[in-house]
C-alpha cells in the first residue's frame, strides 16, 4: 500500500475530534516551520553571497543589476518565509506548552527582530 503525503481525511477526523488527527496535524505544522526556516536561511545566505560577489567587482553597474535581482528574490522568498516562521513558531510553542518568556524562545524572538531590523535597513525599507 502506498502512503499518501497528506490525507485530507485527517482534516475531517480533526473536526470529528479524533485524537490521532490532532497529532498528525501537529506533525505537519512542525514540518512547515522547519521548511520556512530552511527557505529563510538558504535564501538569505544566497542573497548575501551574490551581493558580496557583486560588491567585490567594484563595478557599480554590476552591483546595481545584482541589487535589483536580489531585492526581487528577497521579496518573493524571504519576506514570505519570514512572515510564516514567527506565526507558526509561536503557535507551536503555545501548542507545546512553552511560555514565550522561556529564555530560549524569548532570545530567539529578540534575535529574529534584530535580524529583521538590520535586513530592513539594508534593503532600504522605512
Amino acid at each position: 500500500m502506498v502512503k499518501s503525503l497528506f490525507d485530507t481525511n485527517v482534516l475531517i477526523d480533526y473536526l470529528d475530534a479524533v485524537p490521532q488527527a490532532q497529532d498528525e496535524l501537529t506533525r505537519y505544522r512542525k514540518l512547515r516551520g522547519h521548511t520556512s526556516a530552511a527557505v529563510l536561511l538558504g535564501t538569505g545566505a544566497g542573497i548575501a553571497f551574490f551581493m558580496l560577489v557583486a560588491h567585490r567587482t567594484g563595478n557599480a553597474t554590476a552591483v546595481a543589476a545584482v541589487a535589483r535581482i536580489v531585492l526581487s528574490a528577497d521579496f518573493v522568498f524571504t519576506t514570505k518565509a519570514g512572515t510564516v516562521q514567527p506565526i507558526t513558531g509561536i503557535a507551536l510553542a503555545r501548542k507545546g506548552g512553552y511560555s514565550l518568556w522561556d529564555w530560549r524562545i524569548f532570545w530567539s524572538i529578540i534575535l529574529y527582530l534584530v535580524t529583521g531590523v538590520f535586513g530592513c535597513r539594508s534593503s532600504g525599507c522605512r
